[in-house]
């Protein structure tokens, strides 16, 4: 596979998921019911979440099947800072990632 190494330079964690992740249609249609949920959760609607906010949406993407502790450590791995605000692409991303990182988690919690 090509990669052009030059387009990656300056581009934070966040940015390069919300960029190149892929995300199907279906899982793109259940991150945005999630974002405008946590969105909405607010007095007034911004388009971005804010850390707090960011955490309680990546615990509805796992059904709250996940803890706070797996949700920093996908925060920690994507580099997401505490001052975050973060908009619906960039959501999809990390929920994106944090499914794929945590997907081991879930499977041997369900098998064991």
């Amino acid at each position: 596979v090509y990669f052009k190494y030059e387009i990656c330079i300056g581009l934070s964690p966040v940015d390069y998921l919300s960029r190149f992740c892929v995300v199907s249609d279906r899982r793109r249609m259940w991150y945005s019911k999630v974002f405008r949920t946590a969105d909405r959760a607010r007095q007034s609607s911004t388009g971005v979440l804010n850390m707090k906010e960011l955490e309680n949406a990546l615990m509805d993407v796992h059904f709250n099947s996940s803890t706070k502790e797996q949700i920093r450590e996908v925060f920690s791995v994507a580099s997401v800072a505490e001052d975050v605000g973060l908009n619906k692409e960039q959501f999809f991303g990390i929920a994106a990632l944090s499914e794929r990182l945590l997907v081991a988690t879930f499977l041997s919690y369900k098998s064991g």
